[in-house]
């Protein structure tokens, strides 16, 4: 059992604020291991790597298959945070494998992990350790009324959702004023991963679908809002971990589109992707929602001015 599967959940979302005990400023654990699936990844996705350093984050972007990849030097982590963004990878590079990510993460350390409808087994099955199941290979999320339109797009497959959990802890006073668009596959969240809160979900009228197969009566794959998008996980080892089902949503092209929705036609001039993606990444990195504790002083009850040397 994994740290991300055996704990209680402390996420709690929806209140002005998520209460850790991370004691750590905001100044520590910023390094970050960024693994990139093809070099085109670093400039495709340049806006989401560079809001991360802009908030103080030392980014370390390499190749998933890099044979001098490494997450520790003997005992010693060599980062605070991973980020997968190769959702087909199989293995990687050096010594990362599957069991030291979840190493990793059973030592308090977060992970950021993209998939797609292609993703690989070992992206879901790190996803499955962390109380996510993402939909089956082959699948993607659907819209006929809540898609992207502008431009003359024309693909239900790339979804307008603005189904944003409501989080103080997570966007602050400034959740997104747009939709967020979407294009991937969508998860569930069973009912025994007790620590994953749902971030961003499907609108009403969106389905999952396999369009190699024909669509079961009734519908067995998720639909609406149980077609779990981005999720979020924390557990009482101060380990975040969060699993999105689309690596697009991260990219420059979806950060910079502007947004017009099929069925309503409300227009907006930027989607909400960049608001979204900066905002969760740093409470997955632990920049947000964190207790800091500091100028801790004590003293006798009987007498306040005894120098706490003297009865320690």
């Amino acid at each position: 059992m994994h740290a991300c599967s055996k704990l209680p959940l402390l996420l709690v979302l929806l209140a002005a604020a998520v209460l850790s005990s991370n004691v750590a400023t905001a100044a520590e654990n910023k390094r970050v291991l960024a693994l990139i699936g093809t070099s085109a990844v670093q400039d495709s996705h340049s806006q989401f790597f560079s809001s991360l350093q802009e908030a103080g984050f030392s980014v370390d972007i390499k190749a998933a298959k890099d044979k001098d990849l490494k997450l520790k030097d003997y005992d010693t982590f060599l980062y605070d945070s991973l980020i997968i963004f190769a959702p087909k990878a199989s293995k990687f590079g050096g010594d990362i494998s599957s069991e030291a990510i979840l190493d990793f993460v059973d030592s308090g350390k977060n992970l950021l992990l993209a998939a797609s409808s292609d993703a690989s087994d070992a992206i879901r099955s790190l996803a499955l350790e962390c109380g996510v199941e993402l939909d089956d290979k082959g699948t993607a999320v659907y819209d006929h009324f809540s898609y992207q339109t502008a431009g003359g797009a024309t693909d239900p497959t790339l979804i307008a959702t603005a189904a944003v959990v409501e989080s103080q802890a997570i966007f602050g006073g400034s959740p997104p004023q747009a939709p967020v668009l979407f294009k991937g596959v969508a998860a569930t969240v069973p009912s025994s991963s007790e620590l994953v809160t749902v971030a961003l979900s499907a609108e009403a009228t969106a389905y999952s679908h396999d369009p190699r197969k024909a669509m079961p009566e009734p519908p067995s794959l998720p639909v609406g809002a149980t077609a779990a998008i981005v999720s979020l996980v924390q557990a009482r080892n101060n380990a975040r971990v969060m699993v999105a089902g689309s690596l697009d949503m991260f990219s420059n092209e979806l950060f910079d589109a502007a947004v017009t929705v099929a069925a309503s036609g409300a227009e907006f001039a930027k989607s909400g992707n960049k608001d979204f993606a900066t905002a969760v990444a740093l409470w997955t990195l632990g920049d947000r929602g964190v207790l800091q504790v500091g100028n801790l002083t004590h003293h006798l009850v009987s007498d306040p001015g005894v120098v706490p040397s003297l009865y320690r």
